[in-house]
């Protein structure tokens, strides 16, 4: 989605080592997490709170992309906190992305949610 304005992010470099290095706390980890929210970087956000261990966090990005139409957040946290996406969920979501011109997205919920074909028969 949109990248916003904010606080300057880790470098590549130094996101992997935050994420995969040891050492990092976990107040450190959702601090990290919490600046990429802020700028919009759901996905990003999504890996901080997993290894801060932070479901509260996580349930909270998944319900923020699903206001937002963002699919591909939503199944990326679906499967960081190991629970398949919710039929109703992906409605919303749908709705959502649809009202913000997200019609790739708006597609892949329904299909997700299983009301619409993927496409036309030959």
């Amino acid at each position: 989605m949109t990248e916003k304005s904010g606080p300057s992010l880790p470098t590549t470099v130094e996101k992997r080592e935050y994420l995969y290095g040891k050492g990092a706390s976990k107040d450190a980890l959702i601090k990290l997490g919490d600046r990429y929210q802020e700028a919009g970087r759901l996905e990003d956000a999504a890996l901080f709170f997993h290894r801060a261990e932070d479901t509260g966090r996580l349930e909270k990005l998944s319900r923020e992309a699903v206001a937002s139409g963002d699919y591909f957040a939503y199944v990326h946290v679906a499967r960081l906190m190991a629970s398949p996406p919710k039929r109703e969920d992906l409605q919303e979501l749908a709705a959502r992305a649809r009202e913000a011109g997200l019609e790739v997205f708006a597609r892949q919920a329904e299909e997700a949610a299983g009301e619409k074909d993927s496409g036309p028969e030959e």
